[in-house]
């Protein structure tokens, strides 16, 4: 049985205790029954001893300049985890399937102090870090902000294609490609019009190709334009790959810089003429590696600084460069390497190196890894938020990068990846993605994956390129392979599109169960104007249209997420909470609903112990000082066994020496009794006040994604 400690603001008399004595067996069981449901539940009690708290990791990333993220692992999957800060509790949650939880867009100052508890055991505290702001780019660069991408102080949201071999096959075309000219080249790419290896007709120049290269890109922009088919506004780009000739891109340009810029120049000019931006990535290993470009003191290393250095340079005032791709898949295909030098230690040390050995050369662009995220890499975690800051949280990274190739289709997981990218507080770029069918339809086992397409874009994520464009059971991009007619360049360049701003508000402020509630989109703004509205009503059911009515069928806080489409495909979401009360208008929020009911339970019980004792020794007390007999029971026992029979109370010895006082005396000791008792009613409500304080739900606030 679990002790029942005596109220500390108590103060009856031995009177009032002597009558609760008399109900102890009945009220100890009840309150111990009550004691031990709530001892079951994890958010008031835990099984997890105080010697495990080393295993309450615990992560805090500072996002903004009065935000935060904080992560961490759980231990059971029926942990609560309560987050604290400066001691306070202000949220708490249930941990992910996989035991992550993590607590965004949290609220603090440069002096916080955060932590997390599950029942007894408590992370270390950890201090706030100091906000680093993003650095601001000129006007029509792309820069980040938070972990969006924004353009002229609003928000893009890129997607595209990648191109393998375009930009080689060029240089090869050129005879900058180890050997004279191959002017069978020209022309030769991944894409258009029907890739992989693909080959467009009539070109014999750089110019020529890119110029016929990117009125692909127009035609589908023309005929796309849905959630699944956006229209492309981004290109990722292979400038090097070590795979075919080593230090291949180095030799070309060092071998005739002039034709090497004009490949370049060709490609950004077009690139700008048909409204795309660009993402060049700058090395690959498409086969095994040479580990000396991974080791900072080789020549090779020293040659690839330099013209990484020297591409900067020349491209550092182009707004059409949207970032920079150091290395496409350093991780891949490289274990035993990467294992002789620490794992991702070493990873970390090359990548930081090379970001500060080429970062000053390009102030106005941003800069990425083309990180695979190899499930076989030494030491990665599983699945989770650890998993995305093992391979991204590297100094000098502006934007994260992962590459997806899979067939399952669970938005689970898009939520996951969204809130990891929100965490680590910098953009993500999705930097290649397929849908992996094999065997498909597809003689490569791979191809588009509209579903990743839609979702991924609906929950906000800034950069997208899709791996290729051609069906592999999931359908292909648009009308992919189109083969007809090209259309003209217009005269200008079409502006960038900008990324919708969902916003909504619901009326009546204070929902009811089975009636209606309104939700209004009409306040979101997008550049080009919203096409459609899609809503998550948190309770398993979804609407479309810009005002929309939902009647909710029980109580409870429901996060609902409003969708928002442009023509072009663009899309993000916006989230808030939204608090339903019942029928009746009772809040299922209020003050004491974040409680257990067999903690409520064991309140009620409590004062009922305290009234029942308090009574009990008011009825006692008058009764022997104004010569009330006390009642004796005259129920038989059920054993049918004769027994003596009992005095009369008049004739039964005194219990106690005659207690008699006078009137005025009495009336002071039941003054005394009463005031006992408004004392002890004053006592339980001021722990009431202090558990509804505690433990009241902080106000949802609408938030992104």
């Amino acid at each position: 049985m679990i002790p029942i400690l005596p109220n500390p603001e108590a103060r009856t008399r031995e009177r009032a205790l002597d009558g609760c004595r008399r109900h102890w067996s009945f009220l100890s069981v009840l309150v111990s029954g009550m004691l031990l449901a709530v001892a079951a539940v994890p958010a008031i009690a835990s099984s997890t001893p105080v010697s495990e708290q080393a295993a309450l990791l615990l992560r805090v990333v500072r996002t903004g300049p009065t935000e935060a993220s904080v992560l961490g692992v759980a231990l059971t999957p029926s942990d609560a985890v309560e987050l604290l800060v400066n001691g306070s509790v202000i949220a708490s949650r249930a941990p992910e399937a996989n035991l992550d939880y993590w607590f965004l867009d949290l609220g603090v100052t440069d002096t916080s102090i955060v932590e997390t508890r599950i029942g007894l055991a408590t992370s270390p505290a950890v201090v706030v870090p100091a906000y680093v702001a993003q650095p601001a780019r000129p006007p029509g660069f792309i820069s980040a902000q938070g972990s969006r991408l924004a353009r002229n102080g609003q928000p893009i949201q890129l997607f595209g294609a990648t191109e393998q071999t375009a930009f080689i096959y060029a240089l090869s075309a050129s005879g900058l490609w180890n050997g004279p000219p191959d002017l069978t080249a020209w022309g030769r790419n991944q894409l258009f019009p029907s890739g992989p290896d693909a080959k467009i007709p009539g070109v014999i120049d750089a110019d020529s190709f890119w110029r016929e290269y990117f009125r692909y890109f127009l035609h589908y922009n023309a005929v796309a334009g849905s959630p699944t088919n956006p229209k492309a506004n981004v290109l990722r780009v292979w400038i090097a790959d070590d795979s075919w000739v080593s230090e291949g891109t180095y030799l070309a340009w060092k071998a005739n810089a002039t034709v090497f810029w004009n490949v370049f120049d060709r490609m950004v000019y077009w690139a700008n003429r048909s409204g795309f931006f660009l993402v060049p990535v700058l090395g690959h290993f498409d086969g095994a590696p040479d580990n000396r470009f991974f080791m900072t003191t080789t020549l090779q290393y020293a040659h690839q600084i330099e013209v990484v250095r020297a591409i900067m340079d020349r491209y550092n005032s182009e707004p059409r460069i949207a970032m920079w791709d150091l290395w496409n898949e350093p991780d891949v295909n490289n274990d035993v390497y990467w294992a002789t030098v620490g794992g991702i230690v070493g990873f970390r040390a090359w990548a930081s190196q090379y970001i500060a050995d080429v970062k000053p050369h390009s102030p106005n662009h941003l800069i990425t890894i083309g990180t695979a995220g190899e499930s076989s890499f030494p030491g990665v975690p599983g699945l989770g938020w650890q998993y995305h800051f093992f391979f991204n949280d590297i100094p000098g990274l502006e934007v994260s990068q992962h590459h997806t190739s899979g067939t399952t289709e669970d938005v689970a997981l898009i939520n996951w990846e969204t809130a990891w990218h929100e965490a680590l507080g910098i953009p993500h770029f999705e930097g290649n993605y397929m849908y992996s069918l094999q065997p498909g339809p597809s003689p490569f086992g791979y191809g588009y994956w509209p579903w990743f397409t839609e979702q991924s874009r609906a929950r906000g994520w800034p950069a997208i390129t899709t791996t290729v464009l051609f069906d592999d059971g999931k359908g292909p991009y648009a009308d992919y392979p189109y083969t007809g007619p090209l259309p003209s360049y217009p005269a200008n360049a079409p502006p960038p599109n900008g990324q919708p701003r969902p916003s909504f508000v619901f009326s009546p402020s204070a929902p009811r169960a089975a009636s209606a509630v309104q939700f209004d989109a009409s306040a979101s703004t997008d550049d080009q104007g919203i096409v459609q509205y899609k809503w998550d009503f948190g309770d398993g059911q979804a609407g479309s249209g810009a005002v929309v009515d939902h009647v909710y069928a029980v109580a409870g806080t429901y996060n609902v997420r409003l969708t928002a489409w442009d023509a072009d495909g663009s899309g993000d979401s916006s989230t808030a909470g939204v608090p339903v009360e019942g029928q009746g208008g009772a809040s299922p929020n209020g003050p004491l609903a974040a409680l257990p009911s067999g903690f409520l339970w064991m309140v009620v019980a409590g004062l009922i112990c305290a009234l029942i004792a308090t009574a009990a020794g008011l009825s006692r007390g008058l009764r022997r000082r104004r010569g009330v007999p006390r009642t004796v029971s005259t129920v038989k026992p059920r054993t049918g066994k004769s027994e003596p029979k009992r005095p009369a109370p008049e004739e039964r010895p005194s219990e106690a020496p005659d207690e008699s006082v006078t009137g005025e005396q009495a009336d002071q000791e039941i003054d005394e009794l009463f005031r006992d008792l408004d004392e002890m009613e004053a006592s339980t409500a001021r722990a009431s006040e202090a558990i509804e304080a505690e433990d009241s739900p902080v106000p949802t606030r609408s938030k992104k994604r």
